[in-house]
This record gives structure tokens, sequence and C-alpha cells, in this order.
């Protein structure tokens, strides 16, 4: 599954392992995410994430299906890593 094939609404492994729940629609490198927060258990965070970033997408069975990055995405990610040394 392409990362331009998730839904609003999807669940997803990030590469860092937390789970997050996409919110909106877009295609491209970055998308919109909702975790949960760290500091205060019951809240939750939202903010952009790159695409590239996102391992699996969680189906509704629990089950993992692997996301592949598009070549734009990953372009993107590659030029953010040699600006910042993949952090």
């Amino acid at each position: 599954m392409l990362s331009n094939d998730l839904k609003k609404g999807d669940m997803v492994l990030l590469n860092d392992g937390f789970e997050a729940k996409i919110l909106d629609n877009r295609k491209g490198s970055t998308r919109l995410v909702e975790t949960d927060n760290l500091i205060n258990p019951g809240h939750k965070d939202m903010g952009s994430i790159y695409a590239a970033n996102i391992a699996f997408k969680i189906e509704p069975d629990g089950s993992r299906t692997p996301v592949t990055t598009t070549p734009q995405a990953q372009k993107a990610r590659d030029m953010c890593d040699a600006i910042f040394g993949g952090l």
C-alpha cells in the first residue's frame, strides 16, 4: 500500500513505534496525525509528519499492512535527513 492510499481515520504505526490516526485525506510528503500525549495520559497531540515515517497501516482486525513511500515523499525525507542529520 502506498502512503497516498491512506485515508482519514486510518490507524498507522510510525517508524518510532508510536501509533497514530490519520486526520486528513491529503496526498504527498506530509500527513496530519493524532497521537497519544506521553506527558498527560488521556490527552492527544496533533501534528504533521513525513509520510516516509509511516511504517504500517493497522487494519481493524489488528493485522499490519506495510506502507510504501512514494518517490516524492522519500525525496522530501532524504532532503530533511541531509539537512538535519537524520533527526
